[in-house]
């Protein structure tokens, strides 16, 4: 790997001097500034003709770009931030602008939603897929709940997979890098008769363990294969599509880093509640108990779509299962003090019909909608210090949902230039949650019934053909549920928890120039009921506050001159949770978890045409983040201070297109910084800490058949 390193490090030097490299430049397309066409609204539009804040990029940019997790999306997309992300914590969530949810047990539905291929995750336990052969990502910011339901109200990320179609397309995508990094990424879709197409997708994601175990087994490896299998079925005025999905992982992506002490410095306490010295050094621990991460994926996706003049109809049937087993050595010490596993197995079915029709000024979208949610989960705990040697909690949790949903969006043209949008849907909850603990003969069963609507007014004028401005306001809600604690609590009244709505005001702009395009919008969300999550005496549990949040977006993708992309987003955020029945910490305030108040993303692309043949491109992007909490309390050991993290990446791409090569360097400055932490000092004289990765460099392969 130090060569790599050694040549990945030339993509600034090509930046700099691009005359270095003999090249002539025409007739190269911008790969930042193509046309990029969204489902935001459940139909095919230009991104610029939609009237809310996007982010999309097309496979072809992800390449590109050489993005190949949810991460490197993260980093890309102003005011898109993941809580719980890479090892430590079982699941990842996402937050946007402020809107999020720290709690990864298996019952909670994040307000940010998460889609694949139109159908939608339920639970963070089955939001760890991998990224691979994908059309394109859509990240839509601000309240979704007319089209989308009840759980979007901070917004939703939209994974959209590559279509089987007639075209011959066989393709071979090879990673390696340091730690034993190695990806490999297989597709193959192409013509099966005149009016069948098909499509096979595989990949497989392995590495080291980063965490250096000095007792045991290195933590945080990752060991995970993907299957993806799809048949096209199109007719005169219809199509079908069957896609079966299946992922396997057997990792160990749990495993923190431990910090001592309150000053921020990490070893800067000799030891912990129980004695341990842990090494000064971020990457290295002593954990006796091995962590592991074991799932077992699957979804059956049936879309079909039938036309009829200028109404369609389109059903989509969605069938999902997992079984997700988790463990960590919670104590982050060789100490057996307390160790965490999770059993979880979710079975999902949900059923879409949407009729759309245009009329002489208006286009409608009519739907129905139902989910079924069946969950049941096993958290068992043990240690030997704090507690008696062997198992001294089993906690069982079942819950049933059923939600059923009816919906409509309008679109009118009032005038030439103006277009008045509205939406409502009416959702109704129904959820059945049975809690027990054997060990201390305590049960606690429950269940409630949530309906409530959701809705949207927007205008919408375009003044020219390359100016759009948009305004409106929306409402957008959360269903309630119930508390999944790891200890039982002192009364049951902690148990449920509300529904949470928000009034959303947004307004916007989208230009699009010869060879850029500039968006903008502002927004205020006003809470009531806001879902926010506190740990109390080691027990996360969500209970109903408020919340205000304002800010402003900002992203520019421009072509200035030939073979040369820049792109620039900024997010600023005023997220405050308020009417907390938690005490603070003295001198501490109340946030919205990682949710900094500033946050710049920026990427340069140089490319030159060799005269020999083939293409060159530098490549830099970078992320900054401002100072973040983890924890809705902010205390010192939840805080992380401002950073920016730099990548780069030079490319070659041969004369015909068939094959392209990289070498790249992640997080190039080696910059330290937390993706999260868990504050644990009143219980292990120390808090968990799960760092982003250190730098690294890798070599990728691409080869077009």
């Amino acid at each position: 790997m130090r060569q790599i390193t050694k040549v990945g490090f030339l993509t600034i030097a090509f930046i700099a001097f691009g005359n270095f490299i003999q090249a002539q430049e025409s007739n190269i397309n911008s790969v930042m500034i193509e046309e990029v066409i969204v489902t935001a609204q459940k139909k095919e539009e230009n991104i610029q003709d939609v009237g809310i804040a996007i982010t999309a990029l097309t496979g072809n940019q992800l390449e590109a770009l050489g993005m190949t997790t949810s991460l490197d999306i993260i980093a890309q997309t102003p005011g898109l931030e993941a809580t719980g992300a890479g090892g430590g914590v079982g699941a990842t969530s996402f937050a946007i602008r402020g809107v999020a949810q720290n709690d990864f047990s298996s019952p909670q539905e994040s307000p940010v939603a998460i889609y694949i291929d139109q159908s939608y995750i339920a639970s963070p336990a089955m939001s760890n897929f991998s990224l691979f052969d994908l059309e394109r990502v859509e990240v839509l910011k601000g309240p979704q709940g007319t089209l989308f339901g009840r759980n979007a109200t901070g917004g939703l990320v939209h994974f959209i997979s590559k279509k089987p179609s007639q075209d011959k397309d066989i393709s071979l995508d090879i990673t390696l890098g340091d730690e034993g990094r190695r990806y490999i990424e297989y597709a193959a879709g192409g013509g099966l008769s005149d009016n069948v197409s098909g499509r096979l997708s595989f990949a497989t994601n392995k590495s080291d363990g980063l965490l250096k175990n000095d007792i045991g087994p290195d933590q945080r490896a990752e060991n995970n294969t993907n299957f993806r299998g799809q048949i096209l079925v199109e007719a005169e005025n219809s199509s079908t599509l069957f896609k079966l999905e299946n992922g396997d992982e057997d990792s160990n992506r749990g495993g923190y880093s431990m910090q001592i002490g309150y000053d921020g410095n990490y070893g800067g306490a000799p030891t912990d509640f129980f004695g341990y010295t842990p090494p000064n050094d971020i990457w290295k621990t002593s954990q006796d108990f091995e962590s592991y991460y074991k799932a077992d994926l699957s979804n059956i996706n049936i879309v079909h779509e039938r036309m009829f003049g200028d109404t369609s109809f389109e059903y989509i049937f969605n069938s999902q299962s997992s079984d997700v087993d988790y463990g960590e050595d919670a104590d982050v010490s060789p100490n057996s003090v307390y160790n965490y596993e999770s059993f979880t197995d979710i079975d999902q079915t949900s059923h879409e019909l949407r009729w759309s029709w245009s009329g002489d000024n208006s286009k409608t979208i009519l739907g129905l909608y139902t989910l079924d949610i069946d969950l049941k989960n096993l958290t068992s705990q043990h240690g030997t210090v704090y507690f008696t040697e062997g198992y001294f909690y089993n906690l069982y949790a079942n819950q049933d949902t059923s939600t059923t949903a009816l919906f409509i969006q309008r679109e009118t043209d009032l005038n030439n230039n103006l277009s008045l949008i509205t939406g409502l849907r009416f959702n109704s909850d129904d959820k059945d949650y049975d809690w027990s603990s054997p060990d201390d003969g305590l049960s606690y069963k429950d269940s409630f019934s949530d309906d409530d609507m959701a809705w949207k007014i927007q205008l919408e004028r375009r003044t020219n053909d390359n100016l759009l401005v948009y305004g409106g306001i929306s409402k957008g809600i959360k269903s309630g549920g119930f508390n999944t604690p790891l200890a039982p609590p002192e009364n049951f009244s902690s148990m449920p928890y509300g529904g949470e709505s928000l009034i959303a005001y947004e307004a916007g702009f989208k230009l699009d120039r010869d060879k850029s395009r500039i968006n903008g919008s502002i927004f205020h969300y006003a809470y009531d009921d806001y879902q926010a999550m506190q740990f109390d005496a080691f027990v996360p549990l969500i209970f109903n506050a408020g919340a205000d949040i304002s800010g402003f977006e900002f992203d520019i993708v421009s072509n200035p001159s030939e073979g040369v992309d820049l792109v620039l987003g900024i997010s600023y955020l005023d997220a405050e949770i308020t009417d907390l029945p938690v005490d603070t910490y003295p001198g501490g305030s109340s946030k919205s978890v990682v949710s900094p108040d500033l946050s710049i993303n920026a990427i340069a692309r140089k490319s030159w045409l060799r005269k020999t043949g083939g293409m060159v491109t530098a490549q830099v992007d970078m992320s900054y983040k401002d100072d973040q909490v983890f924890n809705i309390v902010v205390s010192p050991l939840v805080e992380e201070d401002s950073y920016a993290v730099f990548n780069t990446r030079l490319t070659y791409v041969s004369p015909n297109e068939k094959y392209e090569t990289s070498v790249f360097i992640k997080n190039l400055s080696d910059q330290k910084y937390r993706r999260y932490a868990f504050d644990t000092s009143a219980y292990f004289g120390a808090t968990e800490d799960v760092w982003g990765e250190p730098r690294w460099a890798g070599i990728n392969l691409i080869v077009k058949f």
